[in-house]
């Protein structure tokens, strides 16, 4: 694990750079030193994440988190992180180049508003940061993104799965079945997975299937990397959740 600390002395502000944001932009370290006098800078290294993100956290305990796009992608993880390490009052920046409607829209369904663009001068992308830290943005297109549901599961640690038979029928869902195919493979019926889907769909806050398998599926990877984190934690999935079906 790579964890680079810089200090000047006087106003105290923790900032943690994802590493591929720092490779992305090198020259951004320098830029918030000399504009935050006293500002310590934490790089935590994607590659090794969670055990680098995690031991980088603990150790600066962090106002604000910049990390690159491909998080977007592991909200879970993410968010799961930031718990274990006490973190969760820190800002979390989205680090991006040529920021659009698509990427805003991406960011709100993972229930990220802050983001910043790389291709800002370093100066204008340090005041950016600085504005976001500690509050949220307001999005730019109110109309766009308010017609995003926002992930109540990954803000709030709700459950979308509740027993072996929701996961088994996420699994499936996620690798496209339609709901007759399902209850064949699951073994319960049609209206039993209707009514299990339906039931996940107003746990999370999410509108269609899509969404809830897309989270499910984020979900797992996270549970999976962060095994070595937590191996005791009965919120890890195994082999042997599986409840044991009918031979045909």
């Amino acid at each position: 694990m790579v964890v680079s600390v810089e200090t000047v002395s006087t106003r105290v502000c923790n900032v943690l750079i994802d590493r591929l944001v720092d490779i992305e932009r090198p020259d951004l370290r320098s830029a918030l030193v000399r504009h935050h006098r006293g500002c310590r800078i934490g790089v935590f290294d994607f590659l090794s994440a969670p055990i680098s993100l995690t031991e980088a956290s603990k150790q600066l305990r962090p106002d604000l988190v910049v990390v690159a796009n491909v998080w977007l992608y592991l909200t879970p993880l993410l968010d799961r992180i930031m718990v274990l390490a006490d973190c969760q009052s820190a800002a979390v920046v989205i680090a991006s180049r040529n920021i659009d409607d698509v990427f805003r829209v991406q960011a709100a369904h993972r229930g990220f508003s802050n983001h910043v663009d790389l291709n800002q001068p370093a100066d204008l992308l340090v005041e950016r940061l600085f504005a976001l830290s500690g509050e949220m943005a307001e999005p730019s297109a109110p109309g766009l993104w308010g017609s995003v549901p926002l992930p109540a599961m990954s803000t709030k640690g709700i459950e979308i799965a509740r027993d072996a038979i929701d996961r088994e029928i996420l699994d499936l869902v996620s690798v496209g079945m339609q709901d007759t195919d399902i209850a064949d493979v699951v073994h319960v019926s049609t209206q039993t997975v209707k009514n299990r889907i339906s039931a996940m769909l107003e746990r999370s806050g999410y509108r269609n299937r899509t969404q809830l398998a897309w989270m499910h599926s984020s979900a797992e990877l996270a549970e999976a990397m962060l095994r070595g984190l937590s191996p005791q934690s009965s919120a890890v999935r195994t082999t042997s959740d599986r409840r044991p079906h009918p031979t045909r």
